[in-house]
């Protein structure tokens, strides 16, 4: 007997949409910040945030659990640092 084949579920073009929206902005953080157009503050941590919920949203949705993980992971640090500046003198 054959194990059934990986079936990858079918997710929006909304969805999809955001998670290249999602890669964009956390790609351009990285490269302001490297290019020092920017520093580690809240524009960068807020397109880290974005792209790491909207990227998170299209690998729940495709059942890709670990880049699910690693990006949820991405963007807590980046809501804890955000939270850290408004919030921490």
């Amino acid at each position: 007997m054959s194990a059934a084949p990986d079936v990858v579920p079918k997710v929006s073009r909304r969805a999809m949409l955001a998670g290249w929206a999602g890669t964009a902005a956390i790609l351009l953080a990285q490269y302001l910040l490297r290019s020092d157009t920017i520093e580690q503050g809240l524009i960068y941590n807020t397109l880290n945030l974005f792209g790491g919920l909207a990227l998170v949203n299209v690998c729940v949705r495709r059942r890709a659990w670990q880049p699910a993980v690693l990006n949820g992971a991405w963007a807590a640090i980046a809501l804890e640092r955000i939270l850290m500046a408004l919030f921490v003198p």
